[in-house]
């Protein structure tokens, strides 16, 4: 087993084997699995919102991108959401209130 970042990551040593169209396979599996948006996935993986969307369009990414991916499949832990990450305006927040 390999340890990266501290935990051990099965899931990563395999993915690392994997051609580089698996990729955007993978993605998807994993936005399935957790929920994620596509936008959020690429902002807390790389920074980047339109990542997915490139990847979608058949663009391709550099192996160092690649591994930053897959590592971040590996050893992302779903936090608990707390609500939609919209602002509330002045009005709901006074009906919530009362």
């Amino acid at each position: 087993m390999v340890r990266v970042d501290g935990c051990n990551t099965a899931y990563y040593t395999k993915a690392m084997k994997k051609p580089e169209s698996d990729l955007l396979a993978d993605v998807e599996a994993f936005l399935k699995r957790t929920g994620m948006t596509p936008t959020r996935f690429g902002v807390l993986s790389t920074g980047e919102r339109g990542l997915v969307k490139r990847l979608r369009r058949g663009r391709t990414v550099q192996l160092a991108t690649a591994e930053r991916l897959w590592r971040f499949m590996a050893t992302h832990k779903p936090g608990k959401r707390v609500g939609s990450g919209k602002r509330m305006g002045k009005s709901n927040a006074a009906r919530l209130a009362a």
